[in-house]
């Protein structure tokens, strides 16, 4: 072999080896996105479950709140619809 065929094997292999290199760099990029992404994704499911459950004590407070403040019956509000006068009367939904 001549000097001038190894220094073209040398740079062929070169050149494959940094392109080897360069997909690898590719693929653990990608890798890392997605797992990034998994993350976020997992993050923001558990936020939204803890909002959840933060409504639903709301909920739940502003019931047994009302419950005790609407106990007994109410008097009629006058209200005016369409030009008209009229008593609306509150009561409770759960008796």
């Amino acid at each position: 072999m001549s000097k001038a065929s190894e220094k073209n094997d040398r740079g062929a292999a070169l050149i494959t080896v940094l392109t080897m290199m360069a997909v690898m760099a590719t693929l653990a990029i990608v890798v890392v996105d997605a797992a990034n992404m998994s993350l976020r994704r997992t993050g923001n499911m558990v936020r939204m479950e803890q909002t959840r459950w933060y409504l639903l004590g709301a909920e739940a407070y502003a019931v047994a709140r009302l419950g005790k403040s609407i106990a007994g019956p109410r008097p009629p509000v006058s209200i005016q619809m369409s030009g008209r006068t009229g008593p609306l009367y509150f009561r409770s939904m759960t008796a």
